[in-house]
């Protein structure tokens, strides 16, 4: 095994138990040393994401995107992190996570979790029907997702259908989400 590849195996290993700052050091020695490795920027910008560094962490989530732009972990991640940046408040923070998640699911269209994050965006950004269509989205590639039935019973609740709303709210109960 090389040296980057040494330094990348122990970064991971520094993450698997929570010495994020850790796994840092080690990742940038191995991207200084192997700055195409994708994955050690990723894990680099997940560890950073976990300490709350979200502009270090987007920079190397886009470090990761630059070297394969068809990372649609990074692209979902990335939204994340913005989402988180933003605290649900900083609209334009939002539009950054809605972008990330959207070329997410271009690149994997069936990526659930990419769509209920686009559907409650959209929700908070008040825009309704377009929430419901991601949602319905990610439900069909996960009927299982409570969070997404809440969701959806949220918005259809915000649009005055309480009947679809309280289905969903009672679907949602039903998998153990909340309601």
């Amino acid at each position: 095994m090389d040296e980057a590849a040494q330094y990348f195996e122990l970064g991971c290993k520094c993450r698997q138990i929570g010495r994020n700052q850790d796994a840092v050091l080690n990742f940038q020695k191995a991207v200084r040393l192997d700055p195409g490795n994708y994955v050690a920027w990723f894990n680099m910008a997940n560890a950073l994401f976990d300490m709350k560094d979200h502009e270090s962490s987007i920079t190397c989530y886009r470090n990761a995107i630059k070297l394969k732009p068809d990372y649609h972990e990074a692209w979902h991640n990335m939204g994340d992190v913005y989402i988180q940046k933003s605290g649900f408040k900083n609209t334009t923070d939002l539009k950054e996570a809605i972008a990330c998640y959207r070329e997410s699911v271009k690149i994997k269209p069936d990526k659930q979790n990419s769509w209920a994050n686009l559907g409650a965006l959209y929700n908070v950004l008040g825009q309704l029907d377009e929430s419901i269509r991601c949602l319905n989205t990610a439900l069909q590639f996960n009927p299982q997702n409570a969070g997404a039935w809440h969701t959806i019973g949220l918005v259809y609740r915000k649009k005055g259908d309480l009947a679809k709303a309280e289905t969903c709210f009672r679907e949602s109960k039903k998998l153990g989400g909340p309601r």
